[in-house]
């Protein structure tokens, strides 16, 4: 098992998070071999880095997540990317976003996401999440 993979008991189910899956990290560092879009069950989903404040590099998002000035944005991609680098298809992990994510309170679910991308960057040292 990869060190920065996670499994969490969310949105009704156990799912397996990992933001350090090769084509994620292509998508993350703005790789341009990586792929741009992505087909979902309601259309086309354009894929982007973490783009934010400090910047759009995996630890510019650790840290406004780590200062509480995380977006909206920031919850639902990596929520999405490290469900996808889990191994969930695509299309099926932005389902899950979609009905558990988009217009849903943001607090539970950001901590959640900071509890994937500290995964990103410590492995599986990191206990759980406090956002």
């Amino acid at each position: 098992m990869n060190p920065c993979q996670r499994e969490i008991t969310w949105s009704g189910g156990t799912h397996t998070f990992n933001l350090n899956n090769p084509r994620v990290l292509k998508v993350l560092n703005g790789d341009p071999d990586a792929p741009k879009m992505m087909r979902t069950r309601n259309g086309i989903f354009e894929l982007a880095p973490l783009r934010g404040q400090y910047g759009d590099t995996p630890a510019a998002c650790l840290r406004r997540f780590e200062e509480g000035v995380y977006s909206i944005p920031d919850v639902e991609r990596v929520l999405l990317y490290g469900l996808w680098g889990g191994g969930m298809k695509f299309a099926d992990a932005d389902a899950l976003i979609e009905q558990f994510v988009r217009g849903q309170p943001v607090a539970a679910n950001a901590v959640v996401a900071f509890e994937v991308i500290t995964r990103l960057f410590v492995g599986e040292e990191y206990g759980n999440a406090s956002a």
